[in-house]
């Protein structure tokens, strides 16, 4: 709580977008509500922007999405010299095992934290960790991670989205089906496809330039990615063509695919862009728009599963799980993603499942019961105010910290400090400007961020100016 006699000095905080399609709406959010509730000074950055942004505005602290990477080693070193405060936001709080290879069960907790937080020998950086729900915080304590860190529960700020207070922020049903021709009173069936890894030429070399450029470590390393990239193109195979197929079986349903943010949308076009009933939608739309448009979802091993339980915990949900892909030829397994989900092993189990729902039957209790257990496990709730937690967190944290050095002489040391580092060899890429260009860098659209503003100041009543929320470079 704060105290009136003492005067609150503006803070800057610095928010990486790892990938914009799915983490941009969230972060804008949060920046919003830091300025519109604590004066704040948010800073939107890019993937590979982080350490220009760092020396350029020289935040209180940074919210980093994840420190999977040797590349993290470098941002969490200029952070640390600068007396900037690290923490970490995951963009990814879900379970990912159980994990096999060569029929050896691996240690779930240990890849749990490392698909959550990232490589072990970095989290001595981190002084504060924001938990989706109470079970990453439960298997830290019990394996003793981050023992250096503040571990506080607040939920992801994207989910807020799907909540019916922000259901005037996202697009509507009836604007979703003028712009892809489908008819705004038939049914929806959506697919928001999850393979990610498919769609490479030689599936053996894309794993050799994973490893080689760093992108190895953590999870990925103890996961054959090759194995995984071809599983993940037979999946593609397949439900593009059980998609086609549904399609054409129920004419006057409509039917739309997301394609996963890392997927080229193209490979989606060329299979299924002649079916009238099919839209296929940009990546750029955030997930938790258009599951509010969908009446029966259709996935993968996706998280998108539990964020339609979030939406509409009644809400079918149907996982395709075909049967030779399972057990040992797969390795990456995500069971948990599909648990309150009914499943469709052949086409006609699919067609069966899609067909009892458009005829009126709802999701069985069991199933409901199980999606309830699971939010409370892993997402904290479901009411719409996990950012308002994040900022909450975020102020009482930097409340308690000293002063950030902002004075003229302790700019000259601060840089100083950094390009000791930088001849020291340790950073090997760094510069400033809209100029700079490194492979791997995200960059997202200033008019997506304003029209998230827009919308956002529409539906809460706010003026929260755009200026205020500075986008970097």
């Amino acid at each position: 709580m704060r105290f009136g006699h003492i005067k609150k000095v503006m803070k800057t905080i610095l928010l990486v977008i790892d990938n914009p399609s799915r983490d941009l709406q969230g972060l804008v959010l949060l920046a919003w509500m830091l300025v519109r509730d604590y004066q704040y000074r948010p800073v939107l950055v890019g993937t590979r922007d982080e350490i220009p942004g760092l020396i350029r505005h020289k935040p209180d602290l940074i919210l980093l999405p994840h420190i999977r990477y040797e590349r993290h080693r470098e941002i969490l070193t200029v952070a640390r010299s600068q007396n900037t405060k690290i923490a970490i936001l995951p963009v990814e709080g879900l379970p990912i095992g159980p994990l096999v290879r060569n029929d050896e069960i691996l240690d779930y907790h240990s890849l749990f934290l490392k698909s959550v937080i990232g490589l072990d020998e970095l989290h001595e950086y981190v002084d504060l960790m924001l938990a989706w729900g109470f079970e990453v915080k439960t298997i830290c304590a019990a394996n003793n991670y981050l023992e250096t860190a503040r571990i506080e529960v607040t939920g992801c700020p994207r989910m807020d989205f799907l909540a019916a207070d922000f259901e005037m922020s996202g697009v509507k049903r009836k604007e979703f089906c003028e712009i892809h021709n489908l008819s705004p009173t038939a049914p929806t069936v959506g697919w928001f496809a999850s393979t990610a890894y498919a769609h490479q030429s030689d599936f053996d070399q894309w794993a050799a330039e994973l490893y080689s450029s760093g992108s190895g470590r953590g999870l990925r390393g103890v996961v054959d990615m090759a194995k995984l990239g071809r599983v993940h193109q037979e999946v593609f195979d397949r439900m593009t063509r059980w998609f086609e197929t549904l399609a054409n079986d129920y004419p006057d349903v409509n039917f739309f695919v997301k394609p996963h943010p890392q997927e080229p949308i193209d490979n989606y076009q060329r299979k299924l862009s002649k079916i009238p009933n099919i839209a296929i939608v940009p990546t750029k739309v955030p997930s938790t728009e258009l599951i509010r448009l969908t009446d029966i979802q259709i996935n993968w091993r996706c998280t998108t599963s539990s964020e339609s339980w979030l939406q509409n915990v009644n809400r079918p949900v149907i996982s395709v799980e075909p049967l030779e892909l399972t057990g040992s030829q797969l390795e990456h397994i995500a069971v948990e993603f599909s648990i309150g989900n009914d499943i469709a092993s052949t086409y006609h189990e699919l067609h069966k499942q899609v067909g009892k729902y458009l005829n009126g039957e709802t999701v069985t209790s069991g199933l409901i019961e199980k999606r309830q257990v699971f939010i409370e496990k892993y997402f904290r709730s479901s009411d719409g105010c996990s950012t308002t937690k994040v900022a909450q967190v975020l102020d009482e944290f930097l409340f308690t910290q000293e002063s950030h050095p902002r004075g003229c002489s302790a700019y000259k040391e601060i840089t100083k400090q950094v390009y000791r580092i930088v001849k020291a060899g340790q950073i090997h890429r760094l510069g400033i400007g809209k100029n700079r260009k490194v492979e791997g860098q995200i960059r997202f659209d200033s008019k997506d961020v304003y029209r998230i503003i827009d919308n956002l100041n529409k539906s809460f009543n706010s003026k929260v100016k755009r200026e205020k929320i500075i986008l970097f470079p």
